[in-house]
């Protein structure tokens, strides 16, 4: 398993903590709030995903489903963000699904529960259509049970099983929603920063599992994702080093830092396997390295 975290706006760190975060906690990835409802813009979507970047970490946006917002707007206000940034193989959106209140008053209530499945459903089809690849459903297993599945279908639930689930879990219960019960989770939400219990910058943000190895989780990013010379000092390189190590093409210690050695460790493993040998790790590389 992988460790992630995610963020939002409330997340209070500087890129240098945001460094130190990393290294101490063998982080890989960043899941960053980019919208809610129709008219909501994150204000700090794109500086946290600059600063994730260049920490290192896999990245990947999330949206706030708002039950009452109209639907096509909330799909255009999360894909109007998303092109503000770099998407070139990060990791597949996000359709954040849960309870929403406003002043006290759940929205999900005031949808007649006919309508909520098909707003969802409309939701996620447009971001697949905007985005060109499945986007990621977290939700928790008890907002599930209460506004979704009375109204789901056999049809319905093989319609979410495609997606890719991210589950709230933070008594590692192993619950999951109807759709997902004879599958894995792609990634489990294991803490809320709300309930820390010390000041320290880690303990008060959300915490993640990719519930995979790394060659699953480079595999689960979007198409494009490569790994190179200048790529920035990560635990996905300093992984795939460790592979090249132990297959006597680099020397050294598996540091993270993608330099001159790790690139031509690279070539000499494509050369090896039949690839074209440019020092880049793209997906043919990394499942034959990794394999």
């Amino acid at each position: 398993m992988l460790k992630g975290i995610d963020t939002s706006h409330f997340s209070g760190f500087s890129p240098a903590q945001l460094q130190t975060m990393v290294k101490t906690n063998r982080l890989y990835f960043n899941f960053i709030k980019a919208s809610e409802g129709a008219t909501i813009q994150d204000a700090r979507f794109v500086e946290l995903w600059n600063m994730s970047r260049q920490a290192g970490l896999a990245t990947g946006a999330y949206h706030f489903f708002r039950p009452l917002s109209d639907v096509a707007a909330q799909a255009q206000n999360f894909i109007t963000q998303y092109k503000k940034v770099s998407r070139m193989g990060v990791l597949p959106p996000v359709a954040d699904l849960e309870w929403s209140p406003v002043g006290g008053v759940e929205q999900w209530n005031q949808v007649p529960p006919p309508q909520r499945i098909p707003k969802i459903k409309m939701f996620l089809s447009a971001i697949e259509e905007g985005c060109n690849t499945k986007p990621v459903i977290y939700t928790a297993p008890a907002f599930w049970q209460e506004f979704i599945t009375g109204e789901s279908t056999p049809a319905d639930n093989t319609f979410f099983s495609e997606y890719p689930l991210w589950v709230v879990d933070l008594k590692n219960s192993g619950k999951l929603p109807g759709p997902w019960t004879n599958t894995t989770p792609a990634f489990k939400q294991t803490h809320f920063g709300e309930k820390a219990t010390t000041t320290d910058p880690y303990d008060i943000l959300d915490q993640d599992l990719y519930t995979g190895d790394l060659k699953g989780f480079l595999n689960a990013a979007m198409p494009g994702f490569t790994i190179m010379n200048g790529f920035p000092a990560s635990f996905i390189v300093a992984d795939l080093q460790t592979q090249l190590i132990t297959r006597g093409l680099l020397q050294g210690s598996a540091d993270g830092q993608f330099g001159n050695h790790t690139e031509q460790a690279v070539k000499d493993f494509q050369t090896a396997n039949g690839l074209f040998a440019n020092g880049i790790i793209d997906a043919q590389t990394w499942n034959k390295l990794l394999a």
